[in-house]
């Protein structure tokens, strides 16, 4: 889609008219903005009339209507036939379907930017659909398509990532937004390491989860290090515990305690509000974990002499104690039958 006249992936907007878009409307666009591969799939996900697009306040900015079943979404959850939302200069519209490799797994096939006819090309370029707020008014206002993602691992993103990369990290869990594209959801880390939280990966903390979460995961949350044996290590840097799975073993790490260290498949789980402390305990806002994943995985078989000292060791509440609210499930990350029998290791 880049590699288009602006021309012929923009849709003008006016201040003061309504817009409605769809293949009824903007007739050939669509076909226009999707390959043919990717036509073949999603082309009849977008409707005849699929948005109304309003002019709103502040100025500058447009309330959107799905008329359409199928999904979409703005800075947020997926809206449904009849939802609204507000489009601000700089935020995007994401139109979802599911993957085409049948999982099941939601994907973000197509992405109009709200941009002004004014604006340098060099700013308008995507960058991970970044929603800063707020931007200057748009004083031509128009939509941009930017294009979607097909999947998290294309086989030759994979080859490229494991020839550059010694490691990198895979987000997933319940306190991700649904919309959030899979092959954004990857952060490469270098020789040196990698240093993670809202300060570093600005982008991808305001798109990936909602405020509620965001207050719990700080400027500098973790750092993963690399010492001079090449073992790689995980730093808590946040008020907030981490956890590290292995095994499907939880070993709690606080700031000011050494360092943990990583082989590739385990995982790294945030605390996101549990009354009783844990990765997934009552009241939490859904699980959040990063993957840890080495190129070559050479270190799925290395053997590790851990340095760190286990203090204490308890298990996780059952959802029939206390009769307590229960929060998020760790999801996809245990075996069903394994669930409640994994060991919480915290300081």
């Amino acid at each position: 889609v880049s590699q288009m006249p602006t021309e012929a992936r923009t849709v003008p907007l006016d201040l003061a008219q309504k817009l409605m878009l769809g293949r009824l409307h903007q007739s050939g666009l669509f076909e226009q903005l999707l390959s043919a591969e990717l036509a073949q799939r999603y082309l009849c996900c977008v409707s005849r009339s699929h948005l109304e697009i309003m002019p709103s306040s502040p100025k500058g900015s447009f309330e959107v209507t799905n008329l359409s079943a199928n999904p979409i979404a703005i800075s947020g959850p997926k809206l449904g036939k009849g939802e609204k939302s507000t489009l601000r200069p700089g935020t995007c519209i994401d139109f979802i379907g599911t993957h085409s490799d049948g999982s099941g797994q939601t994907v973000v096939y197509l992405k109009l930017k709200l941009q002004s006819r004014d604006q340098p090309r060099s700013q308008r370029e995507y960058s991970g659909g970044d929603a800063r707020s707020p931007e200057k008014p748009p004083t031509e206002p128009l939509l941009e398509a930017l294009g979607g993602a097909e999947g998290r691992r294309a086989p030759v993103a994979e080859s490229s990532r494991k020839a550059s990369a010694p490691f990198w990290l895979e987000l997933g869990g319940s306190a991700v937004r649904q919309t959030f594209p899979d092959n954004l959801r990857i952060l490469e880390g270098s020789s040196d390491g990698l240093l993670v939280g809202r300060a570093h990966q600005q982008s991808l903390h305001q798109e990936a989860f909602r405020k509620e979460v965001r207050e719990y995961l700080s400027r500098d949350h973790f750092r993963i290090d690399r010492d001079r044996a090449g073992q790689f290590n995980l730093v808590a840097l946040s008020a907030n515990p981490i956890w590290r799975m292995r095994q499907r073993q939880l070993r709690e790490l606080e700031r000011g305690d050494p360092p943990l260290s990583l082989l590739h498949g385990d995982e790294i789980f945030l605390f996101t509000g549990a009354s009783d402390c844990t990765p997934d305990g009552p009241e939490n806002l859904g699980v959040l974990k990063w993957r840890f994943v080495q190129a070559g995985d050479r270190a799925a078989h290395d053997p590790v002499v851990e340095n760190d000292t286990i203090r204490s060791m308890r298990r996780p509440s059952q959802p029939s104690e206390r009769g307590r609210q229960q929060g998020h499930p760790l999801g996809g990350s245990l075996y069903e039958k394994e669930k409640n029998r994994y060991m919480c290791l915290p300081q």
